[in-house]
């Protein structure tokens, strides 16, 4: 009997609510890393630990759970204007 090691992970989906400048960092950050300037040793390590900070800003996703898809969701509220 062959084994299946393409197991079909569970379907269920959550939504986590995350800041969207710390996604904005994320990318921005990713970005700054494909620029080789990781040659230099102490930039590469305050450049690490803010890697590390920004990721604890977005690693409210449970274990056990992987992004499959990404979107903006803005919050509105009817304000009631006094006239003056």
């Amino acid at each position: 009997m062959e084994k299946n090691y393409l197991k079909q992970p569970d379907k269920r989906r959550i939504e986590v609510k995350q800041e969207i400048k710390w996604n904005f960092i994320n990318d921005y950050l990713s970005l700054i890393n494909s620029f080789g300037v990781m040659i230099d040793n102490g930039f590469l390590s305050l450049f690490q630990s803010l890697i590390s900070y920004v990721n604890s800003k977005l690693s409210n996703i449970p274990d056990g759970y992987d992004i499959v898809e990404e979107y903006v969701v803005v919050e509105c509220e009817q304000v009631k204007h006094k006239i003056s």
